[in-house]
Parts: C-alpha cells; structure tokens; sequence
C-alpha cells in the first residue's frame, strides 16, 4: 500500500555498476528481528531492535549467521559469538577489532520511494 512503511537502501554491486534499490517492509522487519539477504552479491544483515529501530549491516565475505533477536543491543552468532549492536557496526564482544560494517539505510514510505526508484527490490 502506498503509506506502507519501508526500509530503503541503494546496495551498489560488488563489481561496480548502478545501485539496485531495495526497500524492505518495517512490518516484516518486526516478525523477522534479525534478517539476512542477498542484493547484487553483497550479504546483508538487517537488524530491528525491541523499539523498532532498523539497522543494516554488511557481512561481506565473513561465515557469520546472526541468528538470535538483539536484546540489550546483542544479537548472537550460530557459533555463539555476541555482536554488539552499534552506529557504525557490529563489533565481536571478544574481538573489538572484528567488524562488519553498518549500510546506509532509511525509513520512507512506499509510495514515495517507488515514485523515485521504480525498479526497487520490494522485500514484504
């Protein structure tokens, strides 16, 4: 629906090229807290936090399947790594220098980012 509210963002292509625009339902992102997606061969992580905050990470060529909700800004690895939620990225408790880096991301309605993306990747 047009007033529905979406997380967007421009994910450029490993290889260089054009972005391809991608929005993301925040209604989604509610039910599915920790979300991991491909776009132009780049591994995403979205994260929502308990308020409802969204945050997109990318995981690039790291094996790291976030797989728990985030409580207390913590979401945690299938090998049982935590990941401190942060602004600029998420950052290995046990290893501060281990990073993977925070994506540009926005809330929009859709109505008005299809208007100026239309070929957007809808994720509902």
């Amino acid at each position: 629906k047009n007033k529905t509210e979406v997380l967007t963002l421009r994910v450029r292509p490993r290889a260089g090229g054009a972005p391809q625009p991608v929005a993301i339902e925040a209604a989604f992102l509610r039910r599915n807290p920790v979300f991991h997606f491909e776009v132009e061969g780049r591994r995403l992580l979205a994260v929502t936090s308990p308020r409802g905050a969204n945050r997109v990470y990318d995981l690039g060529d790291r094996g790291v399947a976030m797989q728990s909700t985030p409580a207390d800004g913590v979401v945690t690895d299938a090998g049982g790594g935590r990941w401190r939620v942060t602004e600029e990225a998420l950052v290995l408790e046990t290893d501060p220098t281990a990073k993977l880096p925070r994506v540009v991301a926005v809330r929009a309605f859709w109505f008005g980012w299809f208007a100026q993306f239309p070929t957007t990747l809808l994720i509902k």
